[in-house]
């Protein structure tokens, strides 16, 4: 997260950054997007089926990464503290 914009507005706002974990990698965002914009054109009785087997796979996908960050994902958490003046 080093060339992130993110780091920039956190630490300027007086935060010191502790952790970050990556949270939804790249490729398993690009399916929720696919997701999230077909979902509505499926027929009703296979909404559920379509959407699990994708979280599924997603989640997959999010698993086999070798780290536990990826500097290429989508979604991030950052645990900082607030500097005491």
């Amino acid at each position: 997260m080093d060339n992130r914009w993110t780091k920039k507005i956190i630490t300027e706002a007086g935060f010191v950054i502790e952790q970050v974990y990556s949270v939804q990698t790249l490729p398993a965002v690009a399916l929720q997007l696919w997701l999230d914009a077909t979902l509505h054109k499926i027929p009703g009785i296979f909404r559920e089926v379509c959407s699990l087997s994708l979280q599924l796979l997603m989640a997959f996908i999010d698993k086999r990464s070798s780290s536990r960050f990826s500097e290429n994902a989508s979604v991030f958490v950052v645990v900082g503290r607030k500097k005491l003046s």
